[in-house]
Protein backbone atom coordinates (compact mmCIF):
# COMPACT_ATOMS: atom_id res chain seq x y z
CA UNK A 1 0.00 0.00 0.00
CA UNK A 2 0.87 3.50 -1.14
CA UNK A 3 1.27 5.99 1.47
CA UNK A 4 2.81 8.92 0.14
CA UNK A 5 0.81 11.82 -1.68
CA UNK A 6 -1.28 11.29 -4.26
CA UNK A 7 0.02 14.31 -5.84
CA UNK A 8 3.43 12.67 -7.00
CA UNK A 9 4.05 11.21 -10.70
CA UNK A 10 5.46 7.56 -11.26
CA UNK A 11 8.63 9.07 -11.33
CA UNK A 12 8.74 10.77 -8.43
CA UNK A 13 7.77 7.40 -6.74
CA UNK A 14 10.64 5.84 -8.47
CA UNK A 15 13.16 8.15 -7.13
CA UNK A 16 12.09 8.55 -3.38
CA UNK A 17 11.58 4.51 -3.29
CA UNK A 18 15.19 3.96 -2.68
CA UNK A 19 15.27 6.30 0.05
CA UNK A 20 12.51 5.30 2.21
CA UNK A 21 12.28 1.77 4.03
CA UNK A 22 9.52 0.31 6.75
CA UNK A 23 10.09 -1.62 9.33
CA UNK A 24 6.61 -2.37 11.66
CA UNK A 25 4.70 0.81 11.92
CA UNK A 26 8.03 3.15 11.64
CA UNK A 27 9.37 4.82 8.27
CA UNK A 28 13.10 5.61 7.67
CA UNK A 29 14.48 7.89 5.18
CA UNK A 30 18.65 8.62 3.88
CA UNK A 31 19.04 11.68 2.21
CA UNK A 32 22.76 12.92 1.76
CA UNK A 33 23.68 11.26 4.49
CA UNK A 34 21.50 11.54 6.96
CA UNK A 35 18.76 9.21 8.16
CA UNK A 36 15.28 11.02 9.40
CA UNK A 37 12.84 8.56 11.46
CA UNK A 38 9.28 9.16 12.00
CA UNK A 39 8.43 9.72 16.13
CA UNK A 40 5.10 9.83 17.01
CA UNK A 41 3.84 10.73 20.17
CA UNK A 42 0.75 9.18 21.42
CA UNK A 43 -2.33 11.27 22.47
CA UNK A 44 -4.20 9.45 25.97
CA UNK A 45 -7.60 10.60 26.54
CA UNK A 46 -8.40 10.35 30.20
CA UNK A 47 -12.62 10.41 29.48
CA UNK A 48 -11.99 7.57 26.71
CA UNK A 49 -9.17 5.59 28.78
CA UNK A 50 -6.86 5.39 26.04
CA UNK A 51 -5.09 6.82 22.91
CA UNK A 52 -6.90 8.60 20.76
CA UNK A 53 -4.36 9.43 18.15
CA UNK A 54 -1.05 10.47 17.40
CA UNK A 55 0.88 13.51 17.00
CA UNK A 56 4.59 13.92 15.03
Amino acid sequence: MNYLSPQLSGADLELLDPLLSQQDNRWTGRFHGLILKTALQPIFSISHKGIIGYEA
